[in-house]
Order: structure tokens, then sequence, then C-alpha cells
């Protein structure tokens, strides 16, 4: 007697395949992009799509065995009105132009993991602005400032980044982590300098700088962010000779030190004079030693930061006890002379000439 016939077992530790997003931002758009490395929190369908998705980061990725690209179909108008990148794109001699132009239709494949960013650029350059958040988190903004320097499409993201800036500028840095730009505070600090940079806040990029000035302990990196390289220079540049003349100002300092007491009272015996001048001379130097100042370091000068040098060289240079005769010789008062005119470094003007060019010659 025949029997049913077992079904098929799958092959081990295949599974079936899960489908990727599909969205028709331009239904009758003649590009198809294709973007691998889906974000997982991306519903199938457009209509499905919240807002509040895009204005924050997928915390995982569609397994890759599962993966399949998620396609976005968009306009070649509005590509070329927002993006010279795409304008060179598809009016070269790459492939993709050749194609476009042959069959008026051509799908291109993103190499780009920011695929959150990636979706909301597309979605604001073809004005479907009830999908926009008014709000997003400092990833999303960071990855969006990527993308807008990359594609070249500042104009058309203008209006949403300075709403998005402005919910979030309250949260701003105002100290580093006294190590590497590793850190999660500077990582925080690095992008808010590269989200002034690409959208032009001016006060932003100028504390961003002059936080970086003043309180990096070592060299400044762009920690892998497209911020440009003459703007990591000028902070390296503005920190190291910063330091320099601190430092060189307290060694002419402990020079003058030698050159004895300052008592210009009555009497004072030479011995006392002398025990004066060694007992300042001593402890300054000491003190030197305990701050890393002595002897004297080398640039970059690791370990140390504009701050944190003159805090220690205002707070704790202090003088041995010596006769109120010779208050005027006391270390404090003679360091507050030497370090008056060291405030916190300025930060940079983005619209001084150097940057101003640096944007026109993109």
């Amino acid at each position: 007697m025949a029997t049913d016939a077992a079904p098929a077992e799958e092959p081990a530790g295949k599974t079936e395949s899960k489908p990727a997003p599909n969205y028709e931002i331009d239904p009758d758009g003649d590009i198809v992009l294709l973007l691998h490395k889906v974000p997982q929190n991306l519903p199938l369908h457009l209509k499905d799509l919240q807002p509040t998705t895009l204005g924050r980061l997928s915390t995982g990725f569609l397994p890759p065995e599962n993966e399949q690209p998620l396609r976005l179909r968009v306009s070649s108008k509005h590509l070329m009105l927002a993006s010279p990148y795409f304008t060179r794109m598809l009016k070269s001699g790459f492939r993709e132009s050749t194609e476009f132009q042959s069959k008026g239709y051509v799908e291109i494949t993103i190499e780009e993991s920011r695929v959150t960013a990636f979706v909301l650029l597309m979605l604001i350059i073809h004005c479907r602005t009830y999908l926009i958040p008014l709000s997003v988190s400092l990833a999303v903004l960071s990855d969006m400032a990527v993308l807008v320097d990359y594609y070249e499409c500042h104009e058309a993201v203008g209006f949403f980044s300075t709403l998005w800036i402005g919910a979030l500028q309250d949260d701003l840095p105002s100290s580093l982590e006294p190590t590497s730009l590793l850190s999660s505070c500077n990582w925080h600090a690095t992008m808010w300098l590269l989200i002034s940079w690409v959208f032009r806040n001016k006060p932003i990029f100028e504390k961003m700088t002059r936080l970086f000035q003043a309180q990096s302990t070592s060299e400044i990196s762009p920690s892998g962010l497209p911020i440009p390289g003459i703007i990591i220079e000028r902070l390296n540049r503005g920190r190291i000779s910063y330091l320099q003349n601190i430092i060189g100002d307290l060694h002419k300092l402990q020079s003058e030190l030698t050159n004895g007491c300052l008592y210009q009272g009555g009497y004072c015996s030479s011995l006392n004079k002398e025990l004066c001048t060694c007992a300042v001379l001593g402890a300054f130097t000491k003190q030197m030693m305990e701050i890393q100042l002595s002897p004297t370091p080398a640039s970059p000068y690791t370990g140390l930061g504009i701050t944190q040098v003159l805090a220690n060289c205002r707070g704790k240079l202090e003088s041995p006890n010596i006769s109120e005769y010779h208050k005027n010789c006391a270390l404090l008062t003679r360091v507050n002379i030497a370090l008056k005119p060291f405030t916190a470094p300025a930060g940079f003007n983005i619209d001084g000439e150097e940057f101003v060019t640096l944007r026109a010659g993109r």
C-alpha cells in the first residue's frame, strides 16, 4: 500500500531568506538604488515607515546569509538637482551613465554602510517631508553630515539640519576626557566638530575648535570622520604653539628666580636674601617637575593640555613659608603675573578666509 512521501528536509543551517524593503520613493522614478547591510528595523514598505525609525540608528542588521538589497526607486532629476555627485555619475562616461543614457533606466549599487541616514537623505531630496523626523539622534545627525559632505547636497538638507541641531545643541560637550580621541566624550565632540563644519554652524564650530585646542592632551585626530585636514592641522598647530609659549614663559620665570630676592624694604641680610632665593627657586623647580613641566617636555606634549597646565600652575605652584617681608617673592604672585597673558585659546571663525577658500575649492 502506497504511503505519502515524507517532505524533503531543508539543508542543515539554511533558513528562509527574509525579503528586504522595497521603497518606491518616486513611483515614476528612472533609477533604482541598491543598498546592502539592511537595518533590521526598516519595514518592508514605505507606507509603514515612521519618522521615529529614521531618527535613530538600528541596533542590528539582517544576517548576511538572509540579506537581499534594499531597493529605492528614485528620480534622476531630483538626484541631479540636489547633488553634483549624482550629476557627475549620470552625465559622465561611467558605466551607470552609459546605461542610463541608452536605456533611460539604471540600477546602481551604493556602497554605503550608513543606510538609515541614506534613506533619510533620499526622502529629503524627493520632498517626502511627512516622513522626515523633527529630531534625530546625534549618531544619525553625524551620519547625515558625512553623507551631505560626500554627496554635496548641503542646500537640500539645510532646513532640516537647522532643526536637528537646534534640538540637540543643549547637549553640546563642555569638556574632553584627558585621553585619546577614542574616548566616548571626545568622540561626542568630534561628531559635533564635523556637524558644525558641514552644516556651517558658526557658534558651534567656534566652540568645538576652542574646546579641542584647550583640553586635548594628545595630537588631535578626526577619528575616521571626513573633517578636512586643514582644520585638524590648525587645531594641532594652535595647541602646540600655545603650550610652547606657556612652558617657555614658565622656564623664563625660573631663570629670573635665580636673580635673587625681590625684597626692597629696610635692612635684610644677604644671608636672608640668599635663603629666600633658594627656597623659592627650589620650591618652583620641584613643583614644575611634579606637574611634568621640568625638564622641558617635548612637542607634541602628550599628556599635557592647555587648560590642565594653566590650572596646575595657577593653583599649585606655592611658595615655602617665607617671611611676610618677602611677600613679593611669593611664587603664586609671580606665576600669575607670568601667565596673565594666557586665557583660553580662541576658536576658529568658520567664515575666515582660509575656510571660505576651502569650501569654494571642493
